[in-house]
This record gives C-alpha cells, sequence and structure tokens, in this order.
C-alpha cells in the first residue's frame, strides 16, 4: 500500500539526490496529459514542500502553457537500483521566467550561477502530497 504524506521528509530527499531522472507530468483541461524525462541534475529541493527544476529548450513548453492554465503539476522519481521504488511529488506549478528576479537568485543560489546552453525557465512546485 502506498504511503502518503504532507512533505518531503529526509529520506525522501536522499533519494531525490541519489537518482539520475524524473518525469514531469502536467495537464489542462481538455487536454492530454503530457509527460516528460529530465535529468536529476536539474532538480533541487528547496525545502520540505518545495522544489524546482531548470527546464532546458526541448519539443515544446506544454509545460509552462499547463501551469499558466491550471498549474497542476506532478514530479515522478522512479528507482532504478536497489529496492524498488516511486516517489510522486504532488502540487502546483508556477513557471520562472529566464532572466527574472526570482530565476536569477534560484540559479545563484541552488545551480552555482551557471546557467547551462539551452536553459528556457524554472518550474517551481508547491508541494501538497508526496
Amino acid at each position: 500500500m502506498a504511503k502518503q504524506f504532507p512533505s518531503m521528509e529526509p529520506a525522501h530527499r536522499a533519494f531525490i539526490e541519489r537518482q539520475h531522472i524524473f518525469f514531469v507530468a502536467s495537464a489542462a483541461e481538455g487536454t492530454r496529459v503530457n509527460l516528460s524525462p529530465k535529468g536529476a541534475d536539474a532538480l533541487r529541493v528547496i525545502d520540505p514542500n518545495t522544489a524546482v527544476y531548470l527546464d532546458h529548450t526541448g519539443s515544446g513548453n506544454e509545460t509552462a502553457a499547463h501551469m499558466a492554465a491550471d498549474g497542476r503539476l506532478t514530479i515522478m522519481l522512479c528507482a532504478f537500483e536497489g529496492p524498488p521504488l516511486i516517489m510522486r511529488l504532488y502540487g502546483r506549478g508556477r513557471v520562472l521566467r529566464r532572466g527574472g528576479e526570482e530565476y536569477r537568485r534560484l540559479l545563484a543560489d541552488l545551480f552555482g550561477g551557471d546557467e547551462p546552453l539551452g536553459a528556457r525557465q524554472m518550474v517551481r512546485s508547491d508541494i501538497d502530497l508526496v
């Protein structure tokens, strides 16, 4: 049976830090669910109820459109090594535009100020269920 938590615990954060990939799912009413894999080096946990990832250019920008329309966002991580585990971070997301004040601050604080080639935006998730 799945366990539910109102926020990330230290063991959850440790699991996240060991992963190499995560998935982001979003949708708006009347649209298909968009599911995208991301490199875990782009994901940062800010606090037990907040995570952010540095988004790169890709095939489209459906996540940003979904955040503007609805805001629901799920981040999923799964163990490819060790004991089986699937973790979902459910919440509401918002896009932090490249060059904006919060984007610049988080880039400096969480990513050492290094903006990789192809960086498009950050997506911040306020998590209400783990």
